[in-house]
């Protein structure tokens, strides 16, 4: 399975050179022929090779998602770059409201540090860490944040084991579940799969507190969640909550670029994000699950339109405090998740053995999910 990575691996490593002249002096022409080109060749290689791609892996959904959203990356640096650079080598965000569609490309010249910005603003999704935009914190507000993250990396470390535990015994009980026949097991192996996959994020919070200490606040590692369970709305858990990685992926190669060089409004471009984000995860379904292609889509077209049909509407604006409103928005997504969040629970157990039961793949994790099943275990006797 890993062998399809790293063919993936080593083909953009291999590229990346040849987007960066042609992001310079290519003539339109041949820049959207790269892009084509760049598609085909991302978008094959899963397709050529997917005898070797074990179904309902981990490894496998990597290897779909590198697979898309490389070349996604690429589309962008080659036909919209960035305004701005920064020496991080991360891409500084675009003024959304100048929505000019001729941007004028600064520094055309080619160099070697032109060329390591542009690899740097790439690989900034591998190791996302980029200069703090806001003024210096104090040590006393950097201990202060830290000291949080800290307590919530505590609470993960806590929640990851016993939710994984718990969805072992559930994925044992009821194999390859169906919402029709067992729906509350079902719903229950829903809820515990979101919460474990957000607890296994403390490695992420764990580095974001060690860059932040070690820099003295001056850099900062982007979090892969930020509380969605304190979301109010579908659009502050897709935009500012849930998987801030992929989020600002989309932003930087969709949501700004169809802004500032298609003048559209932020709606127009909220569609095309997220049906980008659909099709991606349609496209990881297909190699992980071997189907669910639709069922993915209709996940996301269902998120966008509650979001642009009801959220946007002036009355439930209005007529709700925000504690009913994070409620609901709980409600509805876990009302929805079968669509895609389904696919997942329906290959269980069967995913809990080929990936480690979704527990980190940390000794220490395995020893306390197993301390736990034992005390459990006793408990109940």
């Amino acid at each position: 399975m890993a062998v399809v990575l790293n063919k993936i691996g080593a083909t953009a490593v291999a590229v990346l050179p040849i987007c960066y002249l042609c992001s310079k002096n290519g003539s339109p022409l041949v820049q959207h022929s790269l892009v084509i080109c760049l598609w085909v060749i991302f978008l094959g290689i899963p397709c050529l090779n997917q005898s070797d791609m074990e179904i309902r892996s981990s490894v496998t959904m990597i290897t779909a998602v590198l697979s898309f959203i490389i070349p996604l990356k690429l589309t962008q640096l080659v036909l919209y770059p960035p305004r701005q650079k920064d020496d991080l080598g991360a891409s500084k965000k675009s003024d959304e409201d100048d929505k000019c569609k001729n941007i004028s490309r600064e520094n055309n010249d080619i160099s070697w540090r032109g060329l390591l910005s542009f690899v740097g603003r790439f690989f900034y999704y591998l190791i996302p860490i980029s200069k703090t935009k806001s003024p210096l914190p104090t040590w006393q507000a950097l201990l202060k944040q830290n000291t949080r993250y800290t307590v919530v990396i505590l609470m993960k470390l806590i929640m990851t084991p016993l939710c994984g535990f718990a969805l072992r015994r559930l994925a044992d009980k009821y194999p390859f579940p169906s919402l029709r026949q067992e729906p509350v097991a079902y719903m229950k192996m829903e809820v515990l799969f979101t919460l474990e996959l957000i607890g296994m994020a403390w490695t992420n919070d764990l580095q974001c507190v060690i860059v932040s200490l070690l820099s003295g606040g001056r850099l900062q590692m982007l979090h892969m969640h930020n509380f969605p369970f304190l979301s109010r709305s579908l659009r502050d858990l897709w935009g500012r909550r849930y998987n801030l990685l992929i989020n600002t992926l989309l932003k930087e190669t969709v949501f700004i670029p169809a802004q500032n060089y298609y003048d559209c409004s932020k709606q127009v471009a909220s569609v095309l994000a997220f049906t980008t984000s659909g099709i991606l995860h349609s496209w990881v379904a297909h190699f992980t699950f071997g189907g669910g292609v639709v069922r993915a889509s209709l996940f996301f077209v269902s998120q966008e339109l509650w979001i642009n049909q009801v959220e946007q509407r002036e009355w439930y604006r209005n007529s709700f405090p925000s504690f009913w409103k994070a409620v609901v928005t709980v409600l509805y997504f876990y009302a929805t998740a079968c669509l895609y969040v389904g696919l997942f629970v329906e290959a269980m157990p069967d995913w809990l053995d080929k990936n480690a039961g979704g527990v980190p793949e940390v000794p220490v994790m395995k020893d306390v999910t197993n301390s736990l099943g034992v005390a459990i275990g006793l408990i109940r006797q």
